[in-house]
Order: structure tokens, then C-alpha cells, then sequence
């Protein structure tokens, strides 16, 4: 009976493995893992719709400045936007 039990949570909850990283090899995505890494292992884009990442991303900069990490410049900014953009839940799903 346990193992059916174990069976099920992994089933329905997963084994917390890695994170699935849509275009691991583009430039967009070596920045948003190289970047948002510095402090937690960045989440699947797919996690989010594409306003809730912008405002995240606010956020995430804020906590950079105020840990004393270097900010994301215009370029770094912009790929993690786009590959954010390209890769993110679809409004209303």
C-alpha cells in the first residue's frame, strides 16, 4: 500500500528533477540560466505568462541591487525578455 502511495505522489507531483529549458544552446537562454542562477535555479519558463516574468523580472533586479550583484545590462535585459516572451504560459491557461 505505501509504495502505491509513493508511486501516486510521484506521479502527480513529479521528482523535483531539472527544470525543462526550451533552446538550452540559444544565446537567449545561456542568459536567463547564466544570470538567474546567481541565487536560485531559474524556474521553466512555461511556469509563467509572459506580464507575470516582466513583473518577476522587476522584482529579481531589485534583489540584485540590493544583494550587491551586478544589474542586467540593456542587452541581458532584452534576450532574457525575449526568450521569456518566446517560451512563456500562454495568457489564460
Amino acid at each position: 500500500m505505501v509504495r502505491y502511495l509513493i508511486l501516486l505522489v510521484l506521479l502527480l507531483y513529479g521528482c523535483g528533477g531539472e527544470p525543462v529549458i526550451p533552446e538550452r544552446d540559444s544565446p537567449e537562454a545561456g542568459v536567463y540560466l547564466q544570470r538567474c542562477s546567481g541565487c536560485h535555479p531559474p524556474p521553466e519558463p512555461s511556469k509563467y505568462t509572459f506580464e507575470r516574468w516582466r513583473d518577476l523580472l522587476g522584482l529579481m533586479e531589485m534583489q540584485m541591487a540590493r544583494k550587491g550583484l551586478p544589474p542586467l545590462s540593456k542587452e541581458e535585459r532584452a534576450m532574457i525578455l525575449d526568450y521569456l516572451r518566446r517560451h512563456s504560459q500562454e495568457e489564460g491557461a
